[in-house]
């Protein structure tokens, strides 16, 4: 059985062990100190994103990555963007993917969202 969030708590261990390249975290929660070390030793890099939800609204995430997955990083950008918007599956998809996330995963937490009258 799929669970939701199966890196919480473990991005950083799963990005030195390379089985995830990409760590998203909202800017609603402080990034994980155990982070910052690799962040000020340039082994990981930080983007910022600030897109705006349907109401306009501003809102931000954080982005941790391995340098060689910039494309990746910048691809994940636009695909937040576009998300912030209106659930799309397709995109929702992408992003789990880019994130790691195997597909069962992936596809759980999609039917979970509809499921929960989160989005229609």
């Amino acid at each position: 059985m799929a669970v939701i969030g199966p890196h919480e708590g473990k991005e950083l261990e799963l990005m030195l062990n390379n089985q995830k390249n990409i760590a998203l975290f909202y800017s609603d929660y402080d990034i994980p100190e155990s982070f910052l070390p690799y962040l000020e030793n340039n082994i990981f890099k930080l983007r910022v994103v600030n897109p705006v939800d349907e109401l306009k609204n501003p809102f931000s995430y954080n982005i941790i990555y391995k340098d060689k997955y910039i494309k990746d990083v910048n691809y994940l950008v636009e695909l937040l963007k576009e998300a912030a918007g209106e659930f799309n599956p397709m995109v929702e998809r992408e992003i789990g993917r880019l994130l790691g996330y195997d597909k069962d995963d992936i596809e759980f937490y999609i039917t979970n969202c509809y499921s929960n009258g989160l989005f229609i």
